[in-house]
């Protein structure tokens, strides 16, 4: 299973991913809402965990589009 990230606080964006990793998937991290964007458009995810606070507002649009 793979998961996107879109987390702009390192430290919260590392716990995930190291945990997630752990328990088996394969997960990529975006570290704003711009990237995060670019990413699940140009990807193909099983989930996206999303920040709604990251990004100034980009975070909206990525949930409009995936």
């Amino acid at each position: 299973m793979k998961v996107l990230i879109v987390e702009d606080d390192s430290a919260i964006a590392a716990n995930l991913y190291d945990y997630l990793e752990g328990s088996g998937y394969e997960v990529d991290v975006a570290p704003s809402g711009n990237a995060g964007l670019q990413m699940a458009l140009a990807g193909s995810w099983d989930a996206i965990l999303l920040d709604l606070s990251a990004g100034h507002g980009r975070t909206h649009a990525l949930s409009q589009a995936a």
